[in-house]
């Protein structure tokens, strides 16, 4: 089911001639963020869009992620391997994502918890613990992958139920999660449960740089690159992006309000060179 909808998507944005030199730029500027000369990374880009156009013909899309990903073995970057480039530049990655959701639970004092729901390797988790000294913080995710050197618990959940306690943490966050699974609310009202009335969640997020088919397209094919292709990963990349403006609906249905702070919604822009997608800030307060 999972590779029958991205199937689908990449059908929609690659055979959209509005959509694929704008991806192909992005994939461009990605490969250069690695670390690879423009020249090589141009070619590169349009040898993988044009694999993964030719997917079907090439063995399906499965097999063509893995060859594409097993072809990066052989490049090397400034005399290194790319792979243990991408590995280095990806995990710092973190500290960006640390930096913009720890402002806002610095409120929290010795001894209250924090949950991150999709915590992935807990590198997030981990730094958003060292910042906030006697917090205590646990993940959760679908897949236990925890990176070497992390300290926090995580935990493995379908998805649907954590097996918390009702109103165990006093906060929360959850980075670039929801676009990841078609059923938002589920996974909302599951962070909603285990969030004291009061608690503050700060969720980031992927957004459309503007509405239509091209930029969603063009934002699917960005996190399908990132997540499958570099990461050589099988997260599910289903395309699920809502407006900004959606937001905040989507949050009050399942029980948050946003915060009572002036920066609770925040545009905040392509602020990473290795995702060039637009990501919004979303602060929130759970509701009593």
């Amino acid at each position: 089911m999972k590779t029958k909808v991205m199937n689908g998507l990449l059908q929609t944005a690659l055979s959209n001639p509005a959509v694929v030199p704008i991806a192909d730029v992005k994939f461009v500027s990605i490969l250069c963020a690695i670390g690879l000369p423009k020249s090589q990374a141009q070619s590169l880009s349009s040898d993988i869009i044009n694999q993964l156009v030719n997917r079907e013909t090439n063995g399906g899309l499965v097999v063509v992620e893995k060859r594409i990903f097993a072809s990066f073995g052989k490049i090397t970057v400034s005399g290194k391997p790319m792979l243990e480039v991408m590995r280095r530049k990806f995990s710092d990655r973190a500290y960006i994502v640390c930096e913009q959701v720890l402002p806002y639970l610095k409120h929290l004092m010795p001894g209250k918890k924090v949950v991150d729901l999709g915590c992935g390797d807990g590198r997030v988790s981990d730094l958003v613990q060292m910042g906030l000294p006697g917090v205590i913080v646990t993940g959760y995710d679908t897949e236990l992958y925890k990176a070497p050197g992390v300290a926090v618990d995580i935990y493995q959940y379908d998805g649907i139920q954590t097996g918390a306690f009702d109103r165990t943490y006093d906060g929360g966050i959850i980075t670039n999660v929801l676009h990841h699974t078609l059923d938002k609310k589920m996974v909302l009202r599951e962070l909603a449960r285990i969030i004291k009335p009061g608690g503050r969640v700060v969720v980031l997020e992927t957004v459309p740089s503007e509405p239509g088919q091209v930029a969603r397209s063009v934002t699917f094919l960005v996190d399908y690159f990132y997540n499958r292709i570099l990461h050589d990963s099988d997260v599910n990349v289903p395309g699920a992006f809502e407006l900004a403006k959606d937001w905040p609906l989507l949050f009050e249905e399942v029980g948050f309000d946003l915060a009572p702070i002036r920066d609770n919604v925040t545009d905040l822009g392509i602020d990473q060179v290795l995702v060039p997608e637009n990501h919004y800030r979303f602060v929130l307060e759970r509701r009593g």
